[in-house]
């Protein structure tokens, strides 16, 4: 998930996770609860909720998500 979220960039939302390849066949639902699981590990935070439908978060350590992101570069 956070994979993912890296190649979208620093602010994400779950709408867009669940249309990405590895994520399509998730349920909303599934990736609001690995979303808050994340939440709890202080990896992200989620900023909004109030649409129903796609949750926005962002990372909460600074580089974490450009770690992330430059891990999968050099892995190819």
């Amino acid at each position: 998930m956070l994979k993912c979220a890296a190649v979208v960039g620093d602010v994400f939302g779950s709408r867009v996770l669940q249309n990405i390849v590895p994520l399509r066949h998730e349920t909303h639902s599934s990736i609001l609860h690995i979303l808050k699981i994340l939440e709890s590990k202080d990896l992200i935070e989620i900023l909004d909720e109030s649409d129903p439908k796609n949750a926005i978060c962002r990372f909460r350590k600074i580089f974490l998500r450009e770690s992330i992101y430059q891990t999968m570069l050099y892995r190819a």
